[in-house]
């Protein structure tokens, strides 16, 4: 490697490394009080609404983590069908959770729903099936899944041949982990009819490309990978058969 070909190199790993830092820092602003149980509305949420507009407040949320979509690509390359998944479904979820949520609608029969509830804006004082406490545990596990998916991306990036150390040594594939972390998490915090149809289908869509990036890598590294396979964990550590394979 030339010196101007790794000066490029390290830029650009310094540009990742600070961009990831930032949506992490983004998304703990936008949402602080969660992470304390506070049952209100978060202040940069509530400036973003109010004063700059629900298109802001859309953007600002779909922006942190359809950037995310950047750390995606690790191991093996992911087809765009996968990324343009993820993005629909925060877009879905942004733009229904800023707007006026159907499944107000569709729960109004069977629940104590206000009409100011279903006007745009309406889900600030009206969590859903889980509540607060989906609220405040879907934020954790959003940041813990971003913070999975950097930590995946950092080992990595910085990998020569096959990578079984680090968070590695305990599952095979932490950022699909650390994505499923965050689907999951946002479902918790705020769901949707469409997010809700789509959550299955995400997580099938990405458990199928980890199974993918299995044979891959079999075929690249042979024995090693298989011998990494058999005694690793997919997404959890925990030693079940349906998780290993």
């Amino acid at each position: 490697m030339n010196v101007r070909s790794s000066k490029t190199t390290i830029v650009k790993e310094v540009v990742f490394y600070v961009l990831g830092g930032l949506l992490i820092l983004g998304f703990i602003i936008l949402y602080f009080p969660r992470f304390l149980g506070i049952g209100m509305l978060p202040p940069a949420i509530r400036y973003l609404f109010y004063k700059l507009g629900p298109n802001w407040a859309i953007a600002a949320n779909a922006g942190v983590f359809i950037l995310f979509l950047l750390f995606l690509p690790y191991r093996t390359k992911i087809e765009w069908r996968s990324k343009s998944a993820f993005a629909a479904f925060i877009l879905a979820l942004m733009a229904e959770m800023f707007g006026v949520p159907l499944l107000l609608y569709i729960l109004s029969p069977v629940m104590r729903i206000s009409y100011y509830a279903k006007r745009g804006g309406g889900w600030l004082n009206n969590p859903l099936i889980f509540g607060w406490n989906g609220a405040v545990i879907g934020s954790w596990l959003t940041l813990i899944g971003m913070i999975i998916v950097i930590i995946g991306w950092h080992q990595i990036h910085h990998a020569n041949g096959l990578v079984t150390t680090g968070i590695y040594k305990h599952i095979r594939h932490p950022q699909y982990t650390g994505f499923f972390f965050i689907l999951t998490g946002w479902l918790l915090h705020w769901e949707t009819t469409l997010t809700l149809a789509m959550y299955p289908i995400l997580v099938i869509m990405y458990y199928l490309l980890a199974r993918k990036e299995d044979r891959d890598l079999k075929n690249e590294f042979g024995d090693e990978y298989e011998d990494y396979r058999r005694r690793t964990p997919m997404f959890l550590p925990i030693h079940w058969n349906i998780l290993k394979r």
